[in-house]
């Protein structure tokens, strides 16, 4: 019987996937949650603007007539980006991931391979020092053993990297779905405020990703055929020299949710209406 690992290497993109999948019964099971609350919502906005004007001393019908106008205008607005924000916030998130392919030619980013790159040449370094008999020497066979431990752990930390940012991205769309309804009313309008400049802020996130990606395909590419080069072995000092270049690597990769902060601050908010109709 031929055996088989618990465990490959592809189950971070499993995970994604699974991620991927389950967004689409999120959002269809919140969907008529927050369509009951938006309207619920809007009722008691729209009650209370009646009710404060109606007690107001300069109340004039042409006031009322403006109010109800101006009431409608925005519901029908906030309905509108709630209707379809199960589309429009992908839409956002995607065009800067198409924008990312067209610049770098990388079709999406997948945490898996970054791994599975990290365990293949850790994996490719022990045999080839075992089959030369470096690893009877005690100082290179520590030396290779750390290495290629740290050498698997950057690496994960690269995938870590790219699977937190796209499950965040499918995490994203529930959220839209279920907060956008409190854009109905002054009182809880305030929630929703940042949500679309945080789509913009993750989909540059994802942006830079696969910009820094498309770099690091080159780095994985030439390691992958030097590590399947039989005449080529590595000395243990060589291989500490690598893994400080891959962390260095790792920290430009770990570097670009700051950089995207930074570029889209967070204190820009884009709101959905001034404050429910300005009333």
């Amino acid at each position: 019987m031929t055996p088989h690992l618990f465990f490959d290497l592809g189950t971070l993109n499993d995970i994604l996937d699974a991620f991927e999948t389950a967004t689409v019964s999120w959002v269809f099971n919140l969907y008529p949650i927050a369509l009951a609350t938006f309207f619920t919502l809007a009722s008691i906005e729209l009650a209370w603007s009646l009710f404060r004007h109606v007690l107001s001393t300069s109340s004039t019908i042409e006031g009322l007539l403006d109010l109800v106008v101006r009431k409608i205008l925005a519901f029908s607005f906030s309905y509108y980006v709630l209707y379809f924000a199960p589309a429009i916030v992908p839409l956002i998130l995607n065009s800067f991931q198409k924008a990312g392919t067209a610049a770098t030619g990388i079709d999406a980013l997948r945490p898996s391979t970054f791994l599975a790159v990290g365990c293949s040449l850790a994996a490719t370094f022990l045999a080839q020092a075992n089959s030369m008999g470096v690893l009877l020497d005690p100082f290179a066979s520590n030396v290779l053993v750390i290495a290629s431990f740290t050498t698997v752990a950057l690496f994960a930390l690269m995938s870590a990297i790219i699977l937190m940012t796209l499950i965040e991205s499918y995490l994203l769309i529930p959220c839209a779905v279920f907060l956008l309804p409190f854009s109905a009313t002054r009182w809880t309008a305030s929630i929703t405020d940042g949500l679309f400049a945080h789509a913009f802020a993750l989909g540059l996130r994802l942006l830079l990703l696969m910009l820094v990606g498309g770099v690091l395909k080159n780095f994985l590419q030439v390691w992958a055929d030097q590590a399947q080069n039989s005449n080529l072995l590595i000395s243990p000092i060589a291989y500490i020299g690598f893994c400080g270049q891959l962390l260095c690597l790792t920290l430009v990769l770990w570097n670009v949710p700051r950089l995207a902060r930074a570029i889209i601050r967070p204190t820009v908010s884009l709101h959905l209406t001034p404050r429910v109709g300005d009333n």
